[in-house]
């Protein structure tokens, strides 16, 4: 009897790998997981992607180096429009959006570099950022780059008007001033709040809008024809309604201090030494051309006066060597809770 013999097993073969395919596979793995690119893609499609700030600055590089290959640029950065994105970060007021960032076939940003710039500053400044969500549009045809960012910017009147707000210009311009003298700073110079933002911060502040409805009445109730707003000829009636507010929860004053105060500043009738009168003599001269009046000096002259009305100081002041004034001491330290009915 013949035993048929098993056919011998061939030997496997040792597969070599190429050794610089090796080291960069090594390379790569030392650098951590992958990070999430923006993609080449021919036809638009959308994504949520959250950003930290070693994210944001990799796709900013991208985008430089992109445009290094495809001999193209991105507009310059407008540093104020940055920092108004950090402080809606920093404040956690952030919204994602329809409206994020916007990738080219090539991969290169072309609309979205001004956040991608605020993540990046929010993630140095803050003590724990938390990452930021974007909604990502890749595959934008490169040729509509020029037309992005040519309409009108929306204005914090716009903005206040879409949140359903009664007169939103007064209140968009009572909210800037009152969000500047809240954070300690001047007017000149105090930098951008996004109307979204501004928005926020309007809202828990409920009786500001009653000081515009109020000075509203102080400038346009029963005014004669050839008199005009009173109000607006002494200031705006946004600036008269956030000083209005102010004055209403300073420390030592009410509701009926401040409405006195603005009817003698208003009404050009009275000629008494009382500060709100010899304010409005000082911004009429001011106005007839004698002398100069900035934004600074209108808001601490007015606050001033206020202070000496209350003190019942009859006595002059000199509003041309102001320095910062506050109400009782009360602007930076005002809450929105202290002004809930």
């Amino acid at each position: 009897m013949v035993v048929a013999k098993s056919p011998a097993k061939k030997s496997k073969k040792k597969l070599q790998v190429n050794p610089e395919i090796k080291a960069k596979a090594a390379a790569k793995k030392s650098k951590g997981p992958a990070l999430d690119m923006p993609k080449k893609l021919k036809k638009l499609t959308s994504r949520l992607i959250k950003f930290d700030g070693d994210l944001a600055q990799a796709w900013i590089d991208h985008d430089i180096k992109v445009r290094e290959m495809t001999k193209t640029c991105n507009r310059k950065l407008t540093t104020a429009n940055v920092k108004a994105k950090v402080e809606h970060m920093m404040a956690g007021s952030y919204m994602t959006t329809s409206q994020g960032l916007t990738i080219d076939f090539d991969g290169a940003v072309i609309d979205g570099q001004h956040t991608l710039n605020a993540i990046v500053m929010y993630y140095d400044k803050a003590e724990s950022p938390e990452p930021i969500t974007l909604y990502v549009t890749e595959g934008e045809d490169p040729s509509h780059f020029p037309f992005y960012d040519q309409g009108k910017t929306r204005s914090n009147e716009d903005v206040f008007a879409m949140a359903n707000f009664n007169n939103p210009r007064e209140l968009s311009v009572a909210s800037r001033l009152l969000w500047i003298r809240m954070m300690g700073r001047r007017v000149s110079g105090a930098g951008k709040m996004s109307p979204y933002a501004l928005v926020e911060f309007a809202k828990p502040h409920k009786k500001l809008i009653k000081s515009i409805d109020t000075v509203i009445k102080f400038g346009r109730e029963d005014n004669e024809e050839d008199q005009g707003d009173r109000v607006k000829s002494v200031m705006s009636e946004g600036y008269a309604a956030a000083l209005h507010f102010l004055m209403v929860n300073a420390e030592g004053s009410s509701q009926e201090k401040a409405d006195e105060f603005w009817d003698l500043l208003v009404n050009p009738e009275p000629k008494s030494k009382l500060a709100p009168c010899v304010l409005r003599r000082k911004i009429q001269r001011i106005q007839n051309g004698e002398s100069r009046m900035d934004r600074d000096w209108l808001v601490n002259g007015t606050i001033q006066a206020f202070n000496r009305f209350v003190d019942g100081d009859l006595g002059n002041f000199e509003i041309s060597k102001l320095d910062e004034f506050t109400l009782g001491g009360l602007d930076a330290s005002l809450s929105p809770e202290s002004d809930e009915e």
